[in-house]
């Protein structure tokens, strides 16, 4: 990657947002099983404001169907409000997907649903660096995303997730394979995730070499 100005490469530093992982897992613990008593319907689990244009919105109601009809079955659930509902809603009912796909609307703690669900779907045209994702593997659930800017900072493919394109076709081949099969979902949830995003200790450490950089002091001991 060619980079712009390179004489202040060295000056610039990432540190992302602190994630708390264990306040997520303290709000994920303690709760019944918000998808109720049905032990033998996987459940995928979308997190989102309910907004078409960015999230596609559409296009999930189209996925979650076609998989339906090729004999791929599970329960969606989407966590989460926006000025789109109406729209999502109406799509549900020409779909004729009532019964499978389900609105929760905008909840207070939306962890225990991560702790429940079966595979996260982070299905957006674009994103930054989403942090859906960072909750879900912050509570170590198997993750399928579209390829959005920063999804690649996030997932290594295969290993810790799965990215499809941005395409109708690729996302339900990926999602029925992730339905499909318990061992890659198994596998893809104890997949791991990147140190500088999943440790705090990493990121204040970080912010900490800079400004001892830039004030001459020792740097910080790695954690």
């Amino acid at each position: 990657m060619q980079i712009e100005y390179p004489e202040v490469g060295e000056k610039c530093v990432t540190s992302y947002n602190l994630l708390n992982v264990n306040e997520m897992l303290a709000r994920a613990d303690g709760y019944p099983n918000p998808f109720g008593a049905s032990p033998d319907s996987l459940c995928v689990l979308t997190v989102c404001r309910l907004q078409e244009v960015s999230k596609g919105l559409l296009r999930m109601v189209e996925v979650h169907r076609r998989l339906l009809e090729a004999g791929v079955p599970h329960l969606w659930h989407v966590v989460g409000d926006g000025p789109d509902r109406a729209l999502l809603e109406q799509a549900i009912r020409a779909q004729g997907v009532s019964t499978t796909f389900k609105l929760h609307g905008a909840i207070e703690n939306p962890f225990p649903f991560y702790k429940h669900a079966d595979i996260c779907a982070v299905l957006s045209r674009y994103e930054g660096l989403c942090g859906v994702v960072n909750e879900a593997r912050g509570l170590e659930r198997p993750v399928i995303a579209t390829r959005f800017a920063g999804i690649e900072e996030q997932i290594e493919d295969g290993v810790n997730g799965l990215i499809v394109e941005q395409d109708l076709g690729a996302i339900c081949d990926g999602l029925s394979s992730l339905i499909r099969d318990a061992e890659l979902r198994e596998r893809l949830a104890r997949g791991g995730y990147p140190r500088e995003l999943l440790n705090d200790d990493a990121k204040v450490d970080a912010l900490m070499d800079m400004v001892s950089a830039v004030r001459g002091w020792p740097a910080t001991e790695t954690r």
